[in-house]
């Protein structure tokens, strides 16, 4: 496990593609990356720091409207190498350290509330024969969304050429027109992914979503249960209701100033009543929640499902076992001889 590492950092503008051809290739240069995937729209971004890049490429990095994407993997783990992030550069700028020069970047996601799918351009070409789901890992690689439940529309080819150029909502209607002329069910757009529904064998949707492994033997690290602040009794509910949680049941002494009469005859009165607490509506969840930690992988992504068994014969409790929901991960590493791993939370 984990051997054939590969660590690829473009940028430019990616109006063929994204790949080497449409952008300048720097993996050659040392770099760190830190790169943020959640469900929350703003937390999508990714910082990098290049060391030593020559004045040319420095040049290209700030060109205005330049574009990063990076892709990182093992080649021996299962989702390989993938498309952890493609975004704007938002920020860059050189500082000296010691005798390094490094750039720092700023990126922020396609996905990001200020440059939505609807503005990404993309452009497409697959000759007759070529299968569905190439043309669906296309747009997946090209967009850094994961693509799930669409394994079967490999059985489905292409009867024509296809080609695109377009923003991505644009090609997803095309594609869909398609699927639909085919006889197959449809993709829709989820916060953080491309999903199938094939509702084409009757009129019940039904969804078929890939699961990402995680045990000692495909790359985790740890894996333990959290417990949230917001879960079971709020801080500032229990604060609130002090003398309910205290006591329990009513306080006789509490007071409340009254205005009584009006005018000038008006008359400040200090009244007791009782006060009737109630116990706080929210219980505790009972949904599982859990960190984990393992080796770059870029299947795990948001609104993925990720399974992960961390039990092991010696290993002190608390153990986790079952699959979860990811809701956000971190990957972070370098190019020069570090260890490249994502961190992440998810819930049952």
């Amino acid at each position: 496990m984990a051997f054939g590492l590969k660590n690829n950092l473009y940028v430019g503008s990616f109006a063929g593609g994204n790949d080497g051809e449409s952008g300048w290739d720097i993996s050659n240069l040392h770099f760190d990356f830190e790169i943020s995937r959640s469900i929350v729209w703003f937390e999508n971004y990714a910082k990098f720091k290049i060391y030593n890049a020559s004045l040319d490429t420095v040049n290209k990095i700030l060109y205005e409207g330049a574009g990063i994407m990076h892709e990182c993997g093992y080649e021996d783990e299962p989702n390989g190498i993938g498309t952890l992030f493609v975004g704007n550069i938002t920020k860059a700028f050189c500082e000296k350290v010691n005798n390094d020069v490094i750039t720092h970047i700023t990126a922020t996601s396609t996905r990001g509330p200020e440059y939505q799918l609807v503005k990404v351009p993309i452009a497409l070409s697959f000759p007759a024969g070529a299968d569905m789901l190439s043309v669906l890992n296309a747009v997946s690689e090209w967009t850094a969304m994961p693509l799930q439940g669409a394994e079967s529309l490999s059985d489905v080819t292409l009867d024509d050429d296809f080609s695109f150029c377009g923003s991505v909502n644009a090609c997803m209607k095309k594609i869909n027109s398609m699927l639909n002329a085919m006889g197959c069910g449809r993709m829709y757009f989820d916060n953080s992914m491309l999903c199938y529904i094939d509702d084409s064998g009757n009129s019940e949707q039904y969804q078929t979503l890939s699961v990402v492994k995680l045990d000692y033997s495909s790359g985790l690290v740890s894996a333990s249960p959290i417990r949230e602040q917001d879960d079971g009794l709020l801080t500032k509910e229990v604060k609130g209701n002090l003398m309910y949680y205290y006591f329990g049941g009513k306080s006789p002494v509490a007071t409340k100033v009254q205005k009584v009469g009006k005018g000038k005859n008006a008359k400040k009165v200090a009244a007791s009543y009782d006060i009737d607490y109630k116990p706080i509506s929210k219980a505790a969840e009972g949904r599982l929640k859990i960190k984990f930690r393992s080796l770059v992988n870029p299947g795990l992504v948001p609104n993925t499902r990720v399974s992960i068994d961390n039990t092991q014969e010696g290993l002190p409790l608390p153990s986790v076992k079952g699959e979860f929901l990811i809701r956000k991960v971190k990957f972070t590493g370098n190019n020069y001889g570090g260890r490249c791993e994502a961190e992440g939370e998810a819930i049952e």
